[in-house]
């Protein structure tokens, strides 16, 4: 198989291998996309808009109790 890079991409594979953590092209390449279906897992992983939404509206609340003065501690918590 024959796979054609830009001029950066291969520089900066070229740059992995001479930090001597990888020792092939192919091993950088493998690291690369293991990370890549990492990261598209924690993607499709991502809250849905209703609890985006949720999470705005707490810290609208808490910011606002904040800037009143009003803050509920936990004596238990306290040092």
């Amino acid at each position: 198989m024959t796979i054609v890079l830009k001029p950066e991409t291969y520089r900066a594979i070229l740059e992995k291998l001479k930090s001597d953590r990888y020792s092939t092209a192919d091993e950088v390449v493998q690291t690369a996309l293991k990370l890549l279906e990492e990261r598209d897992r924690l993607l499709d992983q991502q809250p849905n808009p209703t609890s985006i939404e949720e999470f705005h509206a707490k810290v609208k609340e808490l910011t606002d109790t904040f800037s009143e003065g009003i803050v509920a501690v936990d004596p238990t918590t306290v040092a």
